[in-house]
This record gives C-alpha cells, structure tokens and sequence, in this order.
C-alpha cells in the first residue's frame, strides 16, 4: 500500500520486457484493463514523458484502484470508461505498445481473444509496435493453444514468456517482420535497465523468451463465429 506503483505481480514484471522488442522510447502507450492501477503508474514513473491510455469497463474497478491502491490520472495518463473493443475500433490513435490484461470472472472476455479483435489491434500500432498479453497456463485456461494459433495467425512474430512461479504466460506480438533474437532482446533489455534504473530484472526476463513454434500449431484459431472462451470457466482443462 506504501508503493502503489511497484509491480509485485510476476505477470505484471514480465510485461515490462516488451519494451526490449521497440527500436525506440515509446511516446504512446495503452492499457486495456486496469486492475489495480500498477501497470500503468509503474509506466508512468519510469517514462513520464509518454502519453497513456487506460481503458476500463468496469466503474467498479476505476473506484477500487483510486481509493484503495491509490490510482490516479495525470497530465498524460487518462482513463476511458468503455470496453475494450469499441475504443479499439473508435480510437483515431496508434501506439507503440498495447497491453491487453482484460479479465471478468477469471476468464479473458471472449470478444477480446479472436482474429478479428486482434486484427483492429493490430491496426491501433505504430510502425514497430508491439502489443502484449497477459495469458493464463493451459492448465487454468482450456484455449491455450487456440490463443497461440490465433495470435500466431494476426501478427508476424509471436514471442513467449513463461512465469516461472504463477500461472501466467505473456505474450509478445509484433509488427514488424523482422525476427528479433534472444541476442537482441537481451541488449536492448540491458540498455533499458541501465538507462531507465528499473528496478526489475529486465535483461534476467528477456533470456527466457520462447517462441511460439515451440508450443501446438495446430489448434483451432478463434474468431468472432468461434470463440467459446467463457464457456468452460468451471470446466477442468484435463480429465
């Protein structure tokens, strides 16, 4: 409660390596889903110079994160109340980075995980643009492999990283067609830690990225017509 902006979620750490995988400073920045408001003011604190977005439907969530972890918005971070989806479509802006970390009850929202989302996601980037998603493990989350496929399908490059003590998995999806090397991602990862002091192990998150050729290919990609993501919140993912 003391230090609202610090990251004590290992999901949230990892996210942060998506800045190794810009060839530049991000100027323009949005969440989709605010949780707790850390992501965001963590951002915030280490690139103050950058514009943000945050974009959340629940007003529940908004009035949680102010009045008890101590969000707020500031000269260049400002809060939308809508879903995700329609700002996605309606929004005149790009971005550099996307973060995708929508949930409603334990389950990302199925509009939010299909080819034709991730396309107008797709869409929202700047040249070089990344976006990044939180994922649950295929033991929480029975459409892994179908999430893998599907932003597999939209972008050109998809990168992986594995939580070593949660359940999570971030995924890196990029615009540009040019492959980056765990070489690459390190380099840039220890430059950032250097010259932004961040106090994560940056260049430590980047030498675990997977690709997603290590991972099923051959699930069904999710759309708008097929995307029962909710359907099996209380199901076991295995018998």
């Amino acid at each position: 409660m003391d230090a609202p902006e610090r990251l004590l979620f290992e999901y949230a750490r990892i996210s942060f390596v998506s800045l190794a995988f810009l060839d530049k400073d991000p100027k323009d920045v949005l969440f989709i889903g605010l949780g707790s408001g850390s992501m965001p003011q963590y951002f915030n604190r280490y690139y103050p110079e950058a514009n943000i977005d945050i974009v959340e439907f629940d007003p529940e969530i908004v009035d949680i994160a102010k009045r008890y972890f101590y969000f707020k918005e500031g000269r260049n971070m400002k809060m939308y109340a809508t879903d995700g989806r329609v700002f996605i479509k309606r929004t005149p802006k790009k971005y550099d980075v996307i973060f995708l970390d929508a949930y409603q009850g334990g389950d990302i929202p199925s509009h939010l995980t299909t080819i034709e989302f991730l396309m107008e996601v797709k869409g929202k980037l700047k040249e070089g643009g990344v976006v990044v998603s939180n994922i649950l493990s295929q033991f929480r989350n029975r459409f892994f492999d179908s999430m893998v496929a599907t932003y597999d399908k939209a972008f050109p490059h998809l990168y992986i990283f594995k939580g070593r003590k949660s359940n999570n998995f971030i995924f890196i999806a990029t615009k540009s067609s040019v492959m980056k090397g765990r070489e690459d991602i390190y380099q840039r990862a220890r430059k950032i830690q250097m010259s932004r002091k961040m106090d994560i192990d940056l260049p430590g998150i980047s030498w675990t990225c997977e690709y997603c050729d290590e991972y099923r290919m051959d699930a069904k990609v999710l759309t708008d017509d097929f995307a029962p993501v909710n359907l099996y919140r209380h199901m076991k993912v295995y018998d």
